[in-house]
């Protein structure tokens, strides 16, 4: 299993319960999904030369399809290889009044 289909599992273990709360509540369930790195900051480099940021913004934007599939409203910290600074990344979550949020790296 590679590690984008474990971090799948773990986000669908971790909000298997949103699916309930969405139908009970009538509104879809928030989520605020965090690309590590971006920018300048490259974050590790893989041992095939590859940045970290680009591999953390490209598991963000598969994820955020299956959520939105599967009823999630997505927010996405970052969407484009820019800089947001780390303190600025849950104040996105806040503003939206997010119902979780995740940040996602790939480093160690």
């Amino acid at each position: 299993m590679n590690i984008k289909n474990l971090f799948l599992l773990f986000l669908g273990l971790t909000f298997l319960n949103a699916t309930a709360f969405c139908q009970q509540k009538d509104k879809k369930f928030k989520v605020v999904i965090d690309a590590g790195h971006g920018g300048e900051d490259l974050g590790a480099i893989s041992p095939h030369g590859r940045p970290e940021k680009e591999a953390n913004l490209y598991l963000v934007k598969e994820l955020e399809k299956v959520l939105r599939q599967k009823g999630f409203q997505v927010v996405l910290t970052r969407d484009r290889d820019v800089a947001v600074p780390l303190y600025d990344r849950p104040k996105v979550a806040h503003a939206v009044k997010a119902d979780a949020f995740v940040s996602a790296g790939n480093s160690g």
